[in-house]
């Protein structure tokens, strides 16, 4: 391959850096009305009377609304697949407010400081309501935070809001109490996972106006533009045909963009205004009115035989998603359905619970999509049962883990399959994985520790991890290719490109097909009226669903060009040959060049263009072992993390430096919600870690060295032999670092964040229970 599995610079790098326009408040009309969000200081309220007279008659206010003023349609943000899985429990604006942070109304105005004063005069009297804050309490609260009419699931999610329940859901392989009663050995653990924020460089922004068609013109930094289309359509009773969105340069989404965020209330305002207008939301609101990772805790136990042999699973979780439920259910099923089936040979598994309303800043899609969480549980108490066992940890996962040509019942059972059959491994190089990282990181010498002072001691740990490719059967990605005069190529594609890089990757997809160069293949994207249809940036699908979808056009406008050069060069098809700049038959030639000048100003003229589609039957697995070196301070607990090691099976790595950027920014993400990161609340449900200043998230100094390798792996079914690799990065840290910290200390963390004074308090609890006893 030529462009393919090559170290291509991103496409739109340069223009980039240099500071060319590229992102959403860049595209604002420079006369752009500016919307501002008055927000609730309450955790639950009901606004009882809200008078905005005075902010109306302010010089240069343009519009207040209110929930009088707004249309009363439940919607879900959420941008995922239709019917939505998520409840529709939120409004434009509610009589309700339900997380500090949560909209009570929205003002434009000529600019910022007048759209500021306009907030502060509008009048709020509230009727403060007992917040829900910890949601193990959440469940038959007398508090009843959905408690209006016309809210609704799109089909059955066990959405219960009368008792705080979002979504709940139930799924058995065996008999796993029979099964778990016979085994030799048992571990049962509770693990509890904190919310994250995602931290993206770019705050939400998004900016609108009515083009000379009437038209609604929405310019946003969406990871899901088409998405955003249908909801404003639906909720607004506006054509669709009537809206265009438009996604430019993203800096920045981790699913934190996957949702309405700004969008409905600046339509609306363009809408009854008839002007242009922008909204940017500050770093407090980010923090305080986006989404945030769903906090769980996560009951597990493990049974197992004298042997070795992982024998039974059972996996019970509770999951808080906040104020609204959007991806309740979906993140609940992945923190199974993607790690579950890392041990495929157990005889019974139960994975089970609820998702509940809590009055936090509601949770949503954020990279690794329950499958960090349910990862640091699994991959945790898998240790925790081999140190029972007296195993080397690294030889029960290699007894124990799926491999090639393996299956589980779990994919079938939770959409990885068709009904009556479950997805085969066509790749899984996970043992290749657990072998090469065991080497990179030096295992043998330094498990479980090394002693290096009196206070200091050296550790390694590890995890394996899975995640998909895409969502089969349900999500859909589309790619249509235009030839052009003189012989380049237009590639339109409705995927996303959120920073990741996916517009090079696509276009290294188009160039290998078609045997040309990357530069000559310029990439349009993300524009719901221009380009194909296309799900959006997430459940890791955009190389594998869109990829093949640009293969297959690709591959459709070859065809098209050699058809027309046997008519050139007078002859049957079957005698041509392609090169990708020249084509050849019985001894004659005609270049690219000259054929698409041929076809577009002399003779059989017609405009070449090829689209096509693809929907994944199925979800191949990229898969991952990831090992940490720690240094622990016995004194104080500080942890410095020497090493991280990454070895991954992603199939082929259309771009190896774009890859590898992939896994090691996902690594530092894991790292931090490990060791770093915590969203925490006052006890009235105020958030304290609203900025940079208040949330730490690591930074180069916090990294010493990441190491990254991959696989020698070729997944038939994708582009090129390729599977995703955007999310696999960020599931192994907190349960290998876990690891790594129990085998330095003897504590084992089952709350994270990870801290100095966790670790150092639980050496202080060993060294009591040694006094006692």
């Amino acid at each position: 391959m030529k462009v393919v599995n090559r170290k291509t610079p991103s496409i739109d790098g340069k223009g980039v850096m240099m500071g060319r326009r590229a992102f959403t408040d860049d595209f604002s009309e420079v006369d752009s009305l500016v919307v501002k969000v008055l927000r609730s200081p309450h955790a639950f309220a009901q606004i009882k009377r809200i008078d905005a007279t005075k902010a109306r008659a302010l010089e240069g206010v343009e519009l207040v609304l209110t929930h009088h003023d707004v249309p009363r349609k439940s919607f879900t943000r959420a941008g995922q697949g239709y019917p939505e899985p998520s409840p529709h429990d939120k409004f434009v604006l509610d009589e309700y407010v339900r997380h500090v942070g949560d909209e009570v109304a929205a003002v434009a105005a000529i600019d910022e400081e007048t759209a500021e004063k306009a907030l502060g005069l509008i009048d709020v009297d509230y009727d403060v309501l007992d917040p829900v804050l910890d949601f193990e309490t959440a469940y038959q609260h007398a508090s009843v935070i959905h408690p209006e009419a016309g809210i609704h699931e799109m089909f059955p999610i066990g959405f219960d809001p009368k008792h705080n329940v979002a979504a709940t859901y139930h799924m058995q392989v065996g008999d796993t109490d029979k099964t778990m009663a016979d085994c030799d050995v048992v571990v049962e653990q509770s693990f509890y996972t904190q919310a994250q924020a995602h931290a993206m460089m770019e705050p939400h922004a998004v900016n609108a106006r009515i083009d000379v068609l009437n038209r609604l013109i929405i310019i946003s930094s969406t990871q899901t533009p088409f998405h955003v289309r249908r909801i404003l359509s639906q909720t607004l009773d506006i054509p669709i045909a009537k809206i265009r969105v438009i996604k430019p340069r993203v800096g920045g989404g981790f699913g934190g963009k996957q949702a309405l965020h700004g969008e409905m209330l600046v339509a609306m305002t363009t809408l009854k205004t008839g002007k242009p207008c922008k909204m940017v939301y500050t770093r407090r609101e980010v923090y305080e009115s986006t989404y945030s990772r769903h906090p769980m805790r996560l009951d597990m136990k493990l049974g197992a035989t004298k042997d070795g042999t992982l024998k039974a699973i059972d996996c019970h979780i509770l999951s808080d998603t906040g104020a609204y439920g959007e991806h309740a259910l979906t993140v609940f099923m992945v923190a199974g359905s993607k790690v579950l089936p890392l041990y495929n040979k157990v005889d019974a598994v139960r994975f089970h619970g609820r998702v509940v309303y809590t009055n936090h800043m509601p949770a949503g899609a954020f990279r690794g999509y329950g499958a960090i969480q349910g990862n640091y549980a699994l991959e945790s108490a898998i240790d925790m049962l081999c140190e029972k066992l007296n195993m080397d940890p690294i030889a029960f996962r290699e007894k124990n883990m799926i491999k090639e040509g393996e299956t589980s019942p779990i994919f079938e059972i939770m959409g990885e399959g068709t009904e009556g059959t479950a997805m085969t491994m066509e790749t899984c190089k996970l043992d290749h994985c657990v072998k090469r990282g065991q080497a990179l990181i030096g295992w043998e010498d330094k498990y479980p520790r090394v002693q290096l002072s009196d206070n200091k001691v050296k550790a390694v740990g590890m995890a394996i991890a899975m995640q998909g490719s895409g969502i089969p059967y349900i999500d859909m990605g589309a790619a249509t290719i235009k030839l052009n005069d003189d012989g380049f190529y237009n590639l339109m594609i409705g995927a996303t490109d959120i920073g990741q890089g996916s517009d090079t990757i696509l276009a290294q997809i188009a160039a290998e097909a078609l045997m040309t160069t990357v530069d000559k293949v310029v990439v349009y994207s993300s524009d719901s009226d221009l380009t194909p249809f296309d799900a959006g940036a997430y459940a890791s699908s955009t190389t594998y669903v869109s990829g093949n979808a640009v293969l297959k056009a690709a591959l459709n406008m070859k065809d098209m060009l050699i058809k027309e050069a046997a008519l050139a060069l007078k002859t049957n098809e079957e005698n041509v040959t392609f090169d990708g700049t020249t084509f050849e038959a019985n001894g004659n030639t005609i270049t690219l060049s000259a054929l698409s000048n041929r076809l577009y100003y002399n003779e059989d003229q017609k405009q070449l263009t090829a689209t096509n589609s693809y929907v994944g039957t199925k979800s191949p697995p990229p898969f991952m072992a990831g090992f940490v070196e720690v240094d622990v301070d016995l004194e104080t607990g500080e942890v410095d993390i020497i090493e991280y090691v990454s070895v991954v099976d992603c199939g082929t790595t259309i771009n190896p430096k774009l890859a590898q950027g992939q896994v090691e920014g996902a690594i530092v993400q894991g790292i931090g919600m490990a060791m770093f990161e915590h969203v925490k609340y006052n006890n009235k449900g105020g958030l304290m870690s609203n900025s940079f200043l208040t949330y730490k998230i690591p930074t180069a100094l916090d990294i010493k060295k990441l190491t990254t390798e991959f696989a020698d792996s070729y997944e038939s079914s994708g582009p090129f032999g390729a599977k995703s690799v955007g999310e696999i990065g960020i599931d192994t840290p907190p349960a290998a670092l876990a690891n790594a910290i129990y085998h330095a200390t003897g504590v084992r963390i089952t709350q994270l964040p990870i801290t100095p004074e966790k670790i150092l308090s639980g050496i202080m609890a060993n060294k009591q229970k040694g006094a006692q006893s």
